[in-house]
């Protein structure tokens, strides 16, 4: 437990910026604070508290709009089947929390194999309590909650918190997963590049299997022999070409800028220089997601294997010579499910009205 508050006390609370919704983002349960009592009914009508759920290391709460009629969030909850154990192994149990009455969240979990806990808010009163409802949502969609994962520790304090801005594209919890404990746990394997003479590329991906629409980390990690430097962003205006990752264009997919690793500064005293530059490994990571619209959900349909093909651009110095500018071949395979997107809805005599 001390182990798990060293980690999540030192991280910040993660906000994307995709809508309208982000000011909602900035209300709610933030994290250091108590989460407030909460008792509902899971998809078998028992009742169940924070305590009844909790691990020994806590509770991984996914605020969710619907396991009916929202085929992205019906998406999530499958997804976060897949990461279960995960959680688990760590000591977190994992739960999701939706307005949908019990007898929904029972026909979505049977019809697709969902073993965690669902837990019903169908008077949006824990939604509230957490300060995260979507106050734009109207008729059968009142009461909704803005998509939220917050982890728990066992004393019921928020250690971590997700808060989406958009209402459609949403990270993986593997990607939730990689946030909190380290790329370096990434579930997926890595592959390792060819090496160059200066130069060491192992490639990872957060996620092998997503719907679209979902966002996952890809991450570069380069290696560097001791005595070697490697120039980190802000060199170039220096005249030194900084290490870069370039992804090919393509309507299949939507890449963030590259996240890159704090850079130490390195003082050349002959040319009265601090440059900023990486001497050990460093590990660039981008937010990738497969792009949903009615061509690519076709396509995906037909071929869901995607390739993300990029190159990393770098060039690798000691303190007294400089080694020629080098490019580099990366590549990640990611396969889309659109059949994730579930669009079967509960009979309509247990829908909400």
């Amino acid at each position: 437990m001390k182990a798990l508050r060293a980690i999540l006390t030192s991280l910040c609370l993660l906000v994307t910026t995709y809508s309208s919704h982000a000011t909602q983002n900035a209300t709610g349960v933030q994290p250091g604070s108590k989460i407030p009592y909460f008792s509902l009914k899971d998809q078998n009508g028992h009742e169940q508290t924070f305590d009844s759920l909790k691990g020994r290391q806590g509770l991984l709460i996914l605020f969710n709009r619907s396991a009916d009629w929202c085929p992205f969030c019906k998406a999530q909850l499958i997804d976060l089947e897949g990461a279960r154990k995960k959680f688990e192994a760590k000591g977190i149990n994992v739960i999701a929390i939706t307005y949908d009455s019990p007898a929904i969240l029972s026909s979505f979990a049977a019809r697709k194999n969902i073993r965690f806990t669902m837990l019903s808010d169908p008077g949006s009163k824990t939604i509230d309590a957490f300060g995260i409802r979507n106050h734009e949502a109207t008729s059968y969609e009142a009461g909704v909650p803005i998509p939220n994962y917050y982890l728990i520790d066992p004393d019921g304090v928020v250690r971590f918190r997700h808060a989406e801005t958009g209402l459609t594209d949403r990270i993986t919890a593997n990607y939730f997963y990689a946030a909190i404990y380290g790329s370096a746990t990434l579930p997926t394997a890595s592959t390792i590049l060819p090496a160059t003479p200066h130069l060491s590329v192992a490639v990872s991906q957060s996620d092998t299997s997503v719907a679209p629409g979902s966002r996952i980390q890809l991450s570069i990690r380069a290696k560097l022999k001791p005595g070697e430097h490697l120039y980190a962003p802000g060199a170039d205006q220096f005249g030194y070409r900084s290490v870069k990752i370039v992804f090919s264009p393509s309507s299949l997919y939507k890449a963030s800028s590259v996240h890159y690793p704090k850079s130490t500064e390195l003082r050349f005293a002959a040319l009265k220089e601090t440059v900023p530059v990486f001497e050990k490994d460093a590990l660039m990571t981008v937010d990738l997601t497969p792009t949903r619209t009615p061509e690519t959900v076709t396509r995906f349909s037909n071929t869901p294997d995607l390739v993300v093909n990029a190159h990393v651009e770098y060039q690798v110095c000691t303190a007294d010579r400089c080694f020629p500018p080098t490019s580099l071949p990366l590549a990640w395979k990611i396969h889309v499910s659109p059949q994730d997107l579930d669009s079967i809805r509960v009979p309509d005599e247990i829908r909400r009205k």
